[in-house]
């Protein structure tokens, strides 16, 4: 609207001159008197019009100023490609005799329109010598169809949009109107869930600013087992990166169930209108997966755990018993666990362990201890495990009244020593940073080296892996000085909290590529000419030991500017302000 204002503003300063200046030529004279019936829109015509599920029609009155005899006046209709058959407009308009007005009714079928559009044209008295230069023998007619809200009560929404982009701290939770389309349902829609009354993101972000009009954040739960979020704005402008919009990243889907709609992490991408040149660069939404809208009339549980191996007991004759500790907060609704052990990693697909947990819970164990607002359970392997081997832990929380809740089970893969084994096999990981033109020439052209590098991590037996950057050198070695070197945390402390805050993840296409060949690769851009970078490497093998890799170098000096065909790039972690820190993952392959 700002922009309209301006070009308003502006009209007038352009055009005001004609209206000031003054003349002394004398010789104007006026034209012939029109003649005949005259036929004209009346200047005060209503042309723009809101309609609903009871509206058929709209009527414009038409007058004349002969109005001797009957007559009829050809009307023209002109319509927008496509939308021609969505408004009968009559061919003429009939004046009865003696009578000076008439009207024209335009006629619809509502259920053929379309909600939230907007239809513009426009109808003419099409015979010059039936109308007068004195009126208007012309209307431009707006019809607006609006989105069939209603509103079904408050919901509770828990972000993960913003918080996945920005460092603000947490993922805020709060009261927000839901609404349903009524002529699609199943078309849910948040009113204003970024507004600046509510202030979640104003507080301590002086660059957040939401829209001034209504916004409503649609998400389609049409089909419950396959949720979807539509391309759309959050109604959240970002200073100086403009407006955040999200989509759905690929095929990927969330869940409706119990009356309370989430998604897995990194299924959602978001971009913003003016970051990077407005290249539309895009960044994970709902990165830690923590995104979540409870609708009216849902149910909130909370059956957060954690587990960790924590040791065995051996007996006389030899046997080992692995034991997994579970903790849980005081005020979470898990009362009680039910697990399993089995050998290998599954905690890829574990779904089907648990529910067989559930159908026959053989091995309970109850939370007896208590430290720091945390309860613990210990879940022991009901028979002797052999040592030197990998083993999960699958865990299912039961609430108070002794119901499994089977979707909140969760799965620690451990390696189990055993008596007088030996140590889970070190975790071997390397990682290189170099020119674009060395590593993979074919990609020079598109990613220079001045402005990008290429980075490989190679490793065998990998689980998960961790990529922390692109910093500039120096910025791990001054943290260490602070942190390390004091003896606040030893340097593999210091690396775990450095990934966790700057990390990301490499998802399953490079997981898949390091299995096959030992090695996945990428590119990294776009960075500063003749700038040295450094990142850090994090990963865990399929024994659960961890490994830790730096990897650093230095773009060209600045050539001429190529231009960029690819996909982007990736880009880990850029400060933008000392209010928070802007991160985004792009990848290039």
């Amino acid at each position: 609207m700002k922009s309209l204002k301006i070009f308003f503003l502006s009209a007038l300063v352009a055009t005001a001159g004609l209206f000031t200046a003054c003349s002394e030529d004398n010789d104007w004279s006026a034209g012939e008197l029109a003649e005949g019936p005259q036929a004209y829109f009346s200047a005060d015509v209503q042309t723009s019009y809101t309609v609903s599920a009871t509206d058929n029609a709209v009527t414009l009155p038409v007058l004349r100023i002969e109005t001797d005899g009957a007559l009829d006046v050809p009307v023209l209709a002109t319509f927008a490609e496509g939308e021609e058959g969505l408004f009968n407009v009559p061919a003429s308009v009939a004046f009865a005799a003696g009578e000076k007005s008439a009207s024209i009714a335009v006629t619809f079928a509502y259920a053929d329109l379309t909600p939230g559009k907007t239809y513009n044209f426009s109808v003419t008295l099409d015979d010059p010598t039936l109308t007068t230069p004195y009126g208007n023998s012309q209307v431009g007619l707006t019809i607006a169809v609006p989105e069939p809200y209603v509103l079904l009560g408050k919901g509770i929404y828990r972000d993960d949009l913003i918080p996945s982009i920005f460092d603000l701290g947490g993922f805020p939770e709060y009261y927000v109107e839901v609404y349903e389309n009524t002529n699609n349902p199943g078309f849910l829609y948040m009113k204003n869930p970024y507004s600046y009354s509510k202030g979640v993101y104003i507080v301590n972000a002086s660059n957040f600013a939401s829209f001034e009009e209504d916004v409503y954040f649609a998400i389609d739960v049409r089909n419950p087992d396959a949720v979807v979020i539509p391309e759309q704005p959050l109604g959240l402008t970002v200073d100086p990166y403009g407006d955040v919009w999200v989509r759905m990243y690929g095929d990927n889907v969330g869940t409706l169930k119990d009356n309370i709609i989430t998604f897995a992490p990194q299924t959602m991408e978001q971009a913003m209108t003016n970051y990077n040149g407005g290249s539309y660069d895009y960044f994970w939404g709902n990165k830690s997966g923590m995104f979540r809208l409870a609708l009216p009339g849902a149910v909130l549980t909370d059956f957060t755990m954690e587990a960790a191996y924590a040791g065995f007991r051996a007996m006389v004759d030899g046997s080992t018993f692995p034991i997994v500790a579970v903790a849980s907060e005081e005020d979470t609704d898990v009362a009680s666990v039910a697990y399993s052990f089995v050998e290998g990693d599954i905690t890829a697909d574990f779904a089907a362990e648990a529910e067989a947990i559930a159908a026959d819970p053989k091995n309970k164990a109850e939370f007896t201890m208590e430290e720091d607002g945390l309860r613990f359970a210990e879940c022991m392997s009901p028979e002797s495990l052999e040592g030197g081997k990998v083993y999960t832990c699958v865990v299912v929380p039961y609430d108070a009244d002794g119901e499994a809740a089977v979707d909140s089970a969760i799965a620690v893969a451990f390696y189990f020593p055993g008596v007088g084994a030996s140590e889970a096999p070190e975790c071997q990981v390397a990682a290189t940073l170099g020119y674009v033109s060395e590593y993979v020439p074919d990609y020079s052209a598109n990613y220079p080296d001045d402005t990008y590098l290429f980075w490989m991590i190679e490793g065998q037996e990998l689980k998960e892996v961790y990529l922390a950057g692109f910093f500039a050198k120096g910025t791990m070695d001054g943290m260490i000085a602070q942190y390390v070197d004091t003896g606040a945390m030893t340097l593999e402390e210091f690396y775990d909290v450095f990934v966790e805050a700057n990390g990301e993840q490499l998802d399953q296409d490079f997981m898949d590529e390091l299995d096959q060949y030992g090695y996945t690769w990428n590119i990294v851009g776009k960075l500063p000419a003749d700038t040295a970078v450094e990142a850090l490497v994090k990963a865990v093998n399929i024994y659960g030991s961890v490994g830790y890799a730096r990897m650093e170098g230095k773009t060209k000096p600045a050539a001429a500017e190529a231009t960029l065909n690819g996909k982007g790039a990736l880009v880990f972690d850029q400060t933008v302000s000392n209010q928070f820190t802007l991160k985004s993952v792009q990848w290039v392959k």
